[in-house]
């Protein structure tokens, strides 16, 4: 669970905001507050920070449908498709949703997105043949969540514990990768309690090209119903507002040891949530960013998975099938196979 997470990002943005003058903090209470009760559409920033979908679409040979004018539009050729829509802040690609730093904007004629999510993520997805050498990929860690007194997530009613559940899938995982090939390592084996820094601490320590953390959600039983599906997350890039953060803070604009694999991340990411989700039909909740402890200062690329909800009633017994839990090691695998095929064809 992110729980933890969330709330030292929480506490760190929180401190900033109540030094912020009262000029930029009745400017940030319009923008939050005053501009969306009044159906505003998001501001445009200046125009040499963002980039026209309709350049996007000349760049990569993508034919532009307009599904409703001026408010959703589809990007299309014979290998991808892209859907975006004014004021969301995620798209989809092939089916796969996949968050953004800013919102999607409206200018006359065409929707414009921030050039730096056309760097961070959609250029990645799209064509990697510009950007530096790819990593090798032979050392994988993963990481199963949680474990010792920190038992993460709890259902009571299943008698299910997060750290257990972690450490299953991810056994399964190892001999899935050791299977292909890979020398495969993790960060605990047993029941054992290890800090998040010192997970990532090993990885590095251990020369990992590539780590995988596994984890299960939960939310409150109000919400138990409504909720489930899984979600991915790697590091947010420098300058840029985690997903469920509308704001930069001081702490955004530090550049984290793992931000020099923002390429590498936004690819591994999008092939394991592609196939995490259309592998289990697990309902897809999105690639998404996060400045986690585990990724921060990582020296390789790194995702964090979240393989479904155990306070749904539905998935959480799912959870419980050893059959599932082989499901969803399966897709994790197959996904870290679609990134290892496109290190070595870097055009999607």
């Amino acid at each position: 669970m992110l729980q933890k997470e969330r709330a030292f990002d929480i506490i760190n943005r929180k401190l900033i905001i109540y030094v912020m003058n009262r000029v930029g903090l009745l400017i940030l209470i319009f923008q939050l507050i005053v501009a969306p009760l009044l159906g505003s559409p998001v501001r445009v920033g200046r125009i040499s920070d963002n980039l026209s979908l309709n350049d996007l679409a000349r760049r990569f040979n993508l034919k532009v449908i307009w599904l409703e004018k001026d408010k959703k539009v589809l990007l299309k050729n014979a290998q991808n498709s892209l859907s975006f829509e004014v004021n969301k802040r995620d798209f989809e690609l092939n089916d796969t949703t996949v968050y953004l730093g800013k919102p999607v904007c409206h200018i006359p004629g065409s929707l414009v997105i921030s050039k730096k999510d056309f760097e961070k993520t959609i250029k990645p997805l799209l064509s990697l043949d510009s950007f530096t050498p790819p990593p090798k990929l032979h050392r994988i860690v993963i990481d199963p969540g949680h474990g010792g007194k920190d038992v993460g997530a709890i259902s009571k009613q299943l008698r299910m514990y997060e750290k257990d559940l972690t450490l299953d899938i991810a056994r399964r995982l190892k001999k899935l990768l050791e299977e292909k090939g890979y020398n495969v390592l993790m960060t605990r084996n047993f029941d054992k309690n290890i800090d998040c820094e010192d997970r990532c601490k090993w990885a590095n320590q251990e020369k990992a090209d590539l780590l995988v953390s596994i984890h299960i959600n939960s939310v409150s039983q109000s919400l138990s119903r409504e909720i489930q599906g899984v979600e991915s997350y790697i590091l947010t890039p420098e300058s840029q507002p985690s997903t469920g953060f509308k704001t930069l803070t001081l702490a955004d604009k530090i550049k984290n040891i793992g931000n020099a694999y923002d390429t590498w991340n936004a690819v591994l990411g999008y092939d394991v949530q592609n196939s995490l989700h259309k592998r289990t039909n697990a309902q897809d909740r999105g690639l998404k960013r996060m400045r986690l402890r585990v990724l921060k200062d990582l020296r390789c690329p790194g995702i964090l998975v979240e393989c479904g909800f155990m306070s749904h009633p539905v998935e959480g017994r799912l959870l419980m099938s050893p059959d599932y839990k082989q499901k969803l090691a399966d897709a994790i695998s197959q996904g870290i196979s679609a990134y290892h095929r496109h290190l070595a064809r870097p055009i999607r």
